[in-house]
């Protein structure tokens, strides 16, 4: 189970319809802290596959290709 407070299952799996405007702002929030973690975790993943050449290493001519 997770214990952080945006846990991204749940945050994930909640809808917006019939939400009041402040829920909707809530909702939006956790999003956007969701995003900012997952877009960090990933950078952190490509500095990685490139420091260690993985996507050449299995034919791909760039990480970006892969």
């Amino acid at each position: 189970m997770c214990t952080e407070a945006d846990c991204a299952c749940e945050v994930l799996a909640e809808r917006p319809e019939g939400r009041s405007p402040a829920g909707l702002g809530e909702g939006l929030c956790r999003l956007a802290r969701l995003r900012a973690r997952t877009d960090a975790s990933y950078a952190v993943w490509i500095a990685e596959a490139q420091r260690t050449d993985a996507a050449r290493r299995l034919g791909f001519s760039s990480t970006c290709e892969w």
